[in-house]
C-alpha cells in the first residue's frame, strides 16, 4: 500500500510538471468575423500633420483557421491632388499693364477592391501578420492647365478687361489589375478589438481604358500602360470582431 502511494504520488508530480510544458492546443475564437479601417489619414489630421497619397480603407475578414483569415478589402486613395496659385504659375507674357499666367492643376485617385489571406499565431496579444491579396480596379488622372491674363490699374493686379481666360482639362481612367504583400504587427486590447500596423508594397499593371480632352487638338500623345510597383508608408489600422 505504501509503495502504491508513492508511485502514485511521484506520477502525479511529474505529470505536473510535464504537463506545464505541453503544447497549447489553440481553437477558434467565438468571433469569427472582424471589420477594420485605416485610420492613418485620421491620425495624420488629428497631429496636425500632411500625408503624402492618404488611402481610406474598411475590410472585412473571416477566420477560416486558427492562423487564418479571408479579407476584402476596399480602398480609395488620392494620389495627388494640387492646383497652383499666381505665386506659382509660370509667367507667359508680360506687358506694361498685363501678365498672363499659366496655372496647372492635377487630380490623380484610384479605387481598388482586394481579396487575399492573412497569416498569423492564434490566441497572442501580439503578434506579426502576414498577408498577401490580388487587387483590381481603377486610376483616374485628371490634368490641365488655365491661362489667367491680369491687368495692372496703376495699383494692383485684377482680371483682365481685355483678355478673356481659357482653360484646358483631360482626363484619362486606367483599368488596373495587380496584388499586394503584407507584413505588420498585431496588438489586442481585448477580445473584441485591436489595432494593426502594417506595410503593404504593391504591384500592378495598369491599362487605359477612356480618355477625355476639352480639347482633342491638344492631345500630344497616346495614353501608355504598364507595370508600377509602389512600395507605400507604413499604415495604421483599427479591427472590431464580432
Amino acid at each position: 500500500m505504501t509503495k502504491l502511494l508513492f508511485v502514485s504520488f511521484t506520477m502525479l508530480i511529474f505529470s505536473t510538471a510535464f504537463g506545464q510544458f505541453e503544447p497549447r492546443l489553440d481553437s477558434m475564437p467565438d468571433q469569427l468575423n472582424t471589420f477594420g479601417v485605416n485610420i492613418t489619414p485620421a491620425i495624420v489630421v488629428f497631429m496636425n500633420s500632411y500625408q503624402n497619397n492618404p488611402r481610406f480603407s474598411a475590410a472585412y475578414k473571416r477566420q477560416m483557421d486558427v492562423n487564418r483569415k479571408f479579407r476584402v478589402t476596399l480602398n480609395y486613395e488620392i494620389r495627388e491632388n494640387f492646383e497652383e496659385d499666381l505665386h506659382e504659375g509660370q509667367v507667359l507674357d508680360y506687358s506694361d499693364t498685363t501678365i498672363t499666367y499659366l496655372i496647372n492643376f492635377g487630380n490623380h485617385t484610384s479605387f481598388d477592391a482586394r481579396l487575399g489571406m492573412e497569416w498569423f499565431k492564434p490566441n497572442r496579444k501580439v503578434t506579426s501578420v502576414y498577408g498577401a491579396d490580388l487587387m483590381f480596379g481603377a486610376q483616374t488622372e485628371q490634368d490641365g492647365y488655365r491661362i489667367i491674363p491680369r491687368y495692372f490699374n496703376g495699383e494692383l493686379e485684377v482680371p483682365s478687361p481685355f483678355l478673356a481666360q481659357s482653360r484646358y482639362e483631360q482626363t484619362i481612367t486606367y483599368a488596373i489589375v495587380g496584388f499586394d504583400i503584407g507584413i505588420g504587427q498585431r496588438v489586442r486590447f481585448s477580445e473584441k478589438t485591436n489595432m494593426t500596423i502594417r506595410w503593404t508594397p504593391e504591384f500592378f499593371y495598369r491599362i487605359p481604358i477612356q480618355e477625355t480632352y476639352s480639347d482633342i487638338t491638344q492631345r500630344t500623345e497616346t495614353p501608355d500602360g504598364g507595370v508600377e510597383m509602389r512600395l507605400r508608408g507604413i499604415e495604421l489600422y483599427f479591427n472590431y470582431h464580432f
